[in-house]
């Protein structure tokens, strides 16, 4: 079977627990261990407790994954297409013109996507109100759909070609971790979401 980490927090909690799992299932499984923090549209939150990763695995992260687990895949970027991501994001954005209050968020979608219940929860968490005037954070709302359509796109691509048959999803944004979960969950993938 073939198992895979997503990693999106860079804490020394996560990564610990990350690599305790991933020696865990490499012992029995091929396995993949990706760190895409960084490389989103819209970087999770850093603080004095976290440390800061660049789109690449840095040398120190890259021998402790592979001490876990020596045959380890690494994957450090997301990498969605850019065609996909904007003609969903137009579609969106376009939807977003009708919306006035938040709890309308949950009727978006397009082509079976629906990032409204993480677009919700990161926006009132990011601007810290639920009373949200759309048209003066359309910016910030164009940034978080983005960044969830690259991760949705990148997650799907990942668990296909690689052939993932059961995921780990380790603390990052609400958004990010969501749109892991969509993916996945859209092809019954087994999913197990870790989340401080």
């Amino acid at each position: 079977m073939r198992v895979a980490i997503i990693q999106f927090a860079s804490a020394s909690i996560h990564i610990g627990a990350s690599l305790e799992i991933l020696h865990n299932e490499s012992s029995e499984n091929d396995s993949f261990y990706c760190y895409w923090g960084n490389s989103t549209s819209y970087p999770g939150r850093m603080s004095a407790n976290y440390e800061s990763f660049s789109n690449h695995f840095p040398p120190r992260l890259r021998r402790l994954v592979q001490e876990a687990a020596p045959d380890v895949i690494l994957n450090s970027k997301v990498q969605s297409d850019t065609e996909w991501v904007e003609l969903r994001l137009r579609a969106f954005m376009a939807q977003m013109e009708k919306i006035t209050f938040m709890y309308e968020l949950i009727s978006l979608n397009y082509d079976s996507i629906s990032p409204g219940s993480a677009l919700a929860n990161e926006l009132t968490t990011l601007l810290k109100n639920r009373n949200i005037d759309f048209k003066k954070n359309r910016k910030i709302i164009e940034i978080l759909i983005r960044s969830y359509l690259e991760v949705y796109q990148s997650t799907n691509k990942f668990l296909e070609s690689n052939n993932i048959k059961k995921l780990y999803v380790f603390n990052g944004r609400f958004l990010h971790e969501r749109a892991v979960w969509d993916a996945s969950k859209l092809q019954h993938i087994e999913t197990i979401l870790f989340e401080t």
